[in-house]
């Protein structure tokens, strides 16, 4: 999956690191998904709730609705096409 936000868009400090946290996250659930068990994903739905939250709070609610809406539609691609998550290159 490509980058959402390129490293010089992020925030400094404490929302950058959460940024890239869930960016980390929404890559991991995309790469694994066929991979995981139920209780899988249901850890990284969890952290990637949590982090968000997180977001949130320090005010990078927009940034973090932009990562998951770009995450969400590739997704949708995906299954739109037939193709599973996992396999498509990025």
């Amino acid at each position: 999956m490509p980058t959402i936000l390129i490293a010089s868009a992020m925030p400094a400090g404490w929302l950058g690191i959460q940024l890239r946290r869930l960016e980390r996250l929404l890559s991991l659930q995309r790469a694994h998904a066929e991979e995981l068990n139920a209780s899988g994903h249901r850890l990284l739905q969890q952290a990637t709730f949590t982090t968000y939250m997180e977001c949130r709070e320090l005010g990078g609610e927009q940034l973090a609705a932009e990562m998951l809406a770009a995450h969400q539609a590739s997704v949708g691609a995906d299954l739109k096409s037939g193709a599973a998550p996992s396999a498509r290159s990025g």
